[in-house]
């Protein structure tokens, strides 16, 4: 027997939806610089060679985004994923970094966490805030497989009632490798992924495993095996998730997860497209995914590459995807910076910058104005996303190069080939963002410049439609506070270039 939604998935699977391959890029000129801003000297999401031999690209570029407060997290470097409650922020890497941000002009490093689960946490992190509870979840990431040991892929789970103040509940044993971690709305589920599981913390203190809903999935579409981030619905009825591997169909799914694992998941339709990171938003009451890939290898990343061969080649581009159906999603459009453009081959192999779409957030997900796309070494850039249709880049912030701990000769071909290793010292803005509508203020960590709190200068407010908000600089600032400059660049170890890569030994 058919199951409910399958002939529409391999129909929603071979339907021409996805975006043209000569889609318009964002309209860079659309940007709404401050008068003291420091914009970009070069096709916009570059950091042009010029700039890495004069000293340029050391002051930060940026455009309608003002840093208002930073820490350097103690200049540890190698900065990963950032989760966060109420004033605090959760930044994993050596350790989970707890940032209080009750003062945004001066947020503090508190503590660092160095459990089990956060010590190599790296992408495996999130929290939420539910009414009648606040929950950190962290694991230790893996790679492919079992990560290595068997049974040994610890969750912790933290109470962060008290923000600062973590609170160790308990730890979840997931039997398989754990990669990327979510968190349902009401903070009484875990999912992990690589593979897909869950766990019950109703009970915080006492974890009950789940197992896994990939087997039932698996029967309706073979092609999940590498999904990277799951994302349930608020209502948790819903599981958004989607394969990302080149080597076979890239399928984004629409699952129904409700009653599982009591009722079987079924799927319910799919689209041609991979889903690294995923978030749904609602615009003019209609529901929609922003979803993309990554690209990790950095000298490969680039627009000289089709698109097709990320992870591992190309360019990943945030797709806004319809699911008013929810057995036939359709694309409308793509995120897309110049850099990333095939004609901008050259300049991107000059500069060696990887300006790939890797995690995004949206201001609102019950009323999206705006996307905030974390872009490797092309920063956070801010995208109007309320036209499906033609979304603009409005603002970015982009924290430049920072001096290299190791000699950097600044060549194109030096550069190209230290991308992978990130030895030419450009920053990398790679974690999920979170905005806060009741300040205007955004909170961004990046790999070598640490915590950021920017604000959304007055003039894009006013471009948005946003309420005002007092504005720390009404008319921009340098894109980067004098404390930063001189910082050095810590090389990364070597886990971190190909800390999203799919384990090639299943692959190939």
């Amino acid at each position: 027997m058919v199951r409910r939604g399958a002939l529409a998935l391999v129909m929603g699977l071979l339907a021409p939806f996805l975006a043209p391959e000569d889609a318009e890029p964002a309209d860079a000129s659309m940007t709404l610089c401050g008068r003291r801003d420091l914009p970009e000297t070069g096709v916009p999401g570059d950091v042009p060679m010029a700039d890495q031999r004069s000293g340029r690209a050391d002051l930060g570029y940026n455009c309608g985004l003002a840093v208002v407060g930073h820490s350097s997290l103690g200049g540890r470097g190698n900065n990963a994923n950032m989760a966060w409650s109420g004033d605090c922020a959760y930044i994993a890497g050596a350790g989970v970094a707890v940032v209080d941000v009750s003062d945004p002009a001066d947020p503090k490093h508190v503590t660092t966490l160095h459990t089990g689960g956060t010590e190599a946490s790296l992408e495996t992190i999130h929290a939420v805030d539910a009414p009648d509870r606040s929950i950190l979840v962290a694991g230790r990431y893996g790679i492919g497989g079992a990560n290595g040991f068997p049974g040994m892929a610890p969750v912790d789970v933290f109470d962060v009632s008290d923000c600062t103040r973590p609170t160790l509940l308990s730890t979840i044993q997931f039997p398989s490798n754990v990669h990327n971690l979510t968190l349902t709305a009401d903070g009484r589920r875990v999912w992990s992924t690589l593979p897909l599981q869950a766990a019950d913390i109703s009970d915080p203190r006492r974890p009950v495993l789940l197992g896994s809903p990939e087997p039932q999935i698996a029967e309706q579409s073979p092609h999940l095996q590498y999904a990277h981030e799951a994302w349930p619905s608020p209502d948790g009825t819903r599981l958004y998730i989607g394969n990302q591997n080149p080597f076979e169909v890239e399928a984004l799914l629409v699952v129904d997860i409700e009653g599982w694992p009591a009722r079987p998941a079924q799927v319910l339709g799919g689209v041609s497209w991979p889903a690294h990171s995923l978030r749904p938003m609602q615009i003019d009451g209609k529901p929609y995914l922003l979803a993309s890939d990554e690209s990790i290898v950095n000298y490969a990343a680039n627009g000289c590459l089709p698109d097709k061969l990320t992870p591992f080649a190309g360019v990943a581009r945030p797709a806004i995807i319809d699911i008013s159906h929810e057995m036939l999603p359709r694309i409308r459009s793509q995120l897309r910076l110049p850099i990333n453009d095939p004609k901008h081959c050259v300049e991107q192999l000059a500069s060696g910058v990887n300006a790939s779409g890797h995690y995004h957030e949206v201001d609102d997900p019950e009323d999206t104005t705006f996307a905030m796309v974390s872009m490797w070494n092309a920063g956070l850039r801010i995208f109007d996303v309320r036209d499906p249709d033609h979304p603009r880049e409005v603002a970015y912030f982009n924290p430049g190069r920072f001096e290299p701990e190791a000699p950097f000769q600044g060549s194109p071909g030096i550069s190209w080939a230290t991308g992978l290793t990130g030895l030419s010292g450009l920053d990398r803005a790679w974690a999920h963002t979170r905005y806060r509508p009741d300040t205007g203020h955004l909170w961004l960590t990046t790999a070598t410049g640490g915590f950021w709190v920017l604000e959304l200068e007055p003039q894009v407010r006013d471009a948005l439609d946003l309420p005002d908000r007092p504005a720390t600089h009404p008319q921009g600032a340098p894109a980067r506070p004098p404390s930063t400059r001189g910082m050095a660049a810590t090389v990364p170890s070597a886990l971190l270039p190909t800390y999203c890569a799919i384990s090639t030994a299943r692959v190939l």
